[in-house]
């Protein structure tokens, strides 16, 4: 057996695993840190079931797409557990230029498609996950993983997937997309938060954009606080610094050619000036 650590927020698991699943193990988890610093939170052990089926947990007779897809949704549920230092965000973060735009839902919100979309235009890519927030100010974590994308649909026009049946993870329910599929990298420096976007998608809507002022931001970011209830006053007071901070908008579209350069305009203009919310009116109106 072999073991990998992956960890995340001063925690980490161990995954124990059969030497011919170290292909798939390295594709899940190839941008996420191996050290073992902070708390050892489980042991996940993979064993063999059957022909191409495997174990994890109990869980019998999983084929290699669902052993992917628990095993990372279990790591993840590991992982976030019990955190006090700090702010876990359910939400996505792609960066252009120095800039990142942070994109915060709850689960079945289209965050990971709206991602693989922006990383077709050239956005690279931080996470489709969580953000993690220290409190003592240390540097901001992104849990960096393949895109799930239930729904290939949209996407099937920005890429050959002829050309990379074999750099992808898939069954007729869900597809698991490394980001350099796209041509994009994952930035390594630090990057400047210019914009916490909430996007809804309604089929055939017209495209819309309304400035959140810090109070509506701030009541936006705690429907999407993970690990609220093990923080003094559920985190609500570094949401708020948070949001007093950065400029927010929630975002209504009906199709993704309705964004074309759109979020390339707001992330450059919401850096300009004062950020305050007559500012971020006047950005969200200029761009409908």
């Amino acid at each position: 057996m072999i073991a990998r650590k992956v960890a995340f927020a001063e925690q980490y698991v161990i995954i124990q695993h059969p030497p011919e699943l170290t292909t798939l193990i390295d594709f899940l988890f190839a941008d996420i840190p191996q050290n073992s610093s902070g708390t050892l939170r489980q042991i996940f052990k993979i064993a063999h079931f059957k022909t191409d089926q495997w174990t994890l947990q109990g869980q019998t007779g999983l084929s290699e797409v669902e052993l992917a897809n628990q095993l990372m949704a279990q790591s993840i549920q590991a992982l976030i557990y019990n955190i006090s230092k700090g702010i876990i965000l359910h939400a996505a973060a792609v960066a252009k230029q120095g800039k990142t735009i942070w994109i915060p839902g709850v689960s079945g919100a289209g965050k990971s498609t709206l991602t693989a979309w922006l990383l077709s235009q050239g956005f690279d890519y931080l996470t489709d996950e969580l953000i993690y927030l220290p409190i003592d100010k240390g540097a901001i974590e992104f849990f960096t993983r393949p895109l799930p994308i239930k729904n290939m649909d949209p996407l099937n026009s920005l890429l050959n997937f002829n050309d990379n049946t074999k750099k992808y993870v898939k069954n007729n329910r869900l597809s698991l997309l490394p980001y350099h599929l796209f041509g994009v990298n994952r930035p390594v420096s630090d990057q400047k938060l210019s914009l916490i976007l909430f996007p809804v998608f309604q089929s055939g809507a017209k495209l819309s954009i309304q400035a959140l002022s810090a109070a509506q931001l701030g009541l936006h970011l705690m429907t999407c606080h993970v690990n609220a209830r093990n923080l003094p006053a559920h985190g609500f007071p570094s949401i708020s610094q948070l949001a007093r901070q950065v400029s927010g908008c929630h975002m209504v579209y009906g199709h993704f050619k309705q964004l074309n350069g759109i979020l390339d305009e707001l992330n450059k203009a919401t850096l300009q000036g004062n950020v305050n919310n007559n500012r971020k009116k006047h950005v969200c109106l200029n761009l409908k």
